[in-house]
């Protein structure tokens, strides 16, 4: 089974309303679903996907890379965002399983709605952007002649107020006519993308990141230590260091947890880095390298950021 999924609002008369609130779904069996979806519940669009490979099944995010003239996010890099899963298929992602059970015959040929005690369905569905407020009673599965999914329809009310229509409408293809999702991820970063993880600060997804190191630390950029991790790497971000006169640069990454703190410290350690005060701040230094975790503090949370530094040389003082 191959398709691509289209969820989108619905005007008045039932056809599709023009709209940046669009759901797109790739899917190709033992291959890949990639998906670019947003809930205008909590008008947040994520881009993201799963490819398969020998190891398992590769879960991955798409990178931003701004808008075009009409509005439409450009296509960005497929970046893995965590392990293999060797425990679950390919089609469990899609996180489409509301059980055949719950429904019963529509109206119509074809068309199937759901048994009266049955609520609150919208978790277990694909849709559009206001699928998670879909009212249970309206929707409506309607399937092809050969009983595959065709679409699925229902009525929303958003934020209480706004009601509206949408859609879900599956097109079917064959393995080797399966269109590729060059609108929402490049090809060249998706076949690239294989879970080998960064070897160093310069093998990093992020271009500022990388930039900074090499304009920084110059040819030593590939030695200062990188602790690779399935979940950390290639999400680093490049911050600005306004919070004092260090001259110190920093990093940034929201999945760092203490546990990751303690390992990178150990590492640096392991690597001949030792523990100095310097101006206030406490280092790891080696050689005229210092690095340091940022604090947490009343006014301002600094913990996952990473704060690296040279030693002024005093060679000939």
């Amino acid at each position: 089974m191959n398709f691509v999924a289209a969820g989108h609002p619905l005007k008045s008369d039932g056809s599709v309303l023009s709209s940046v609130y669009n759901n797109t779904y790739y899917y190709k069996a033992g291959s890949y679903f990639v998906a670019d979806e947003m809930s205008r519940l909590t008008s947040v669009r994520k881009r993201h996907g799963y490819k398969v490979l020998e190891q398992g099944v590769l879960p991955f995010n798409v990178t931003r890379t701004g808008m075009d003239s009409s509005g439409k996010w450009n296509p960005g890099a497929a970046v893995a965002s965590s392990d293999f899963d060797k425990e679950n298929s390919l089609f469990s992602f899609l996180h489409f399983n509301a059980s055949g059970m719950i429904f019963k015959a529509g109206s119509k040929d074809g068309e199937y709605v759901l048994k009266d005690q049955v609520k609150t369905v919208a978790a277990n569905l694909l849709g559009g952007p206001t699928k998670d407020e879909l009212v249970d009673t309206s929707l409506v599965v309607t399937l092809d002649e050969q009983g595959r999914l065709s679409k699925l329809s229902y009525r929303y009310v958003h934020g209480g107020i706004l009601v509206g229509q949408e859609e879900l409408a599956f097109t079917y293809y064959e393995a080797d006519k399966m269109p590729f999702p060059s609108d929402i991820v490049t090809q060249e970063s998706f076949d690239a993308m294989d879970g080998t993880l960064p070897a160093d600060w310069t093998k990093e997804s992020n271009a500022n990141v990388v930039t900074k190191f090499k304009q920084f630390y110059g040819d030593d950029a590939t030695t200062i230590p990188y602790l690779a991790d399935a979940v950390i790497s290639n999400h680093w971000e490049l911050g600005t260091n306004y919070y004092d006169n260090t001259g110190d640069f920093c990093v940034y990454n929201m999945s760092v947890t203490a546990d990751y703190r303690n390992r990178f410290n150990a590492y640096l350690k392991e690597q001949g880095f030792v523990e100095q005060g310097i101006d206030n701040f406490m280092y790891y230094v080696k050689g005229s390298v210092k690095i340091r975790w940022g604090i947490s503090s009343e006014n301002q949370d600094l913990s996952t950021y990473l704060f690296f530094g040279k030693i002024a040389s005093t060679t000939g003082k």
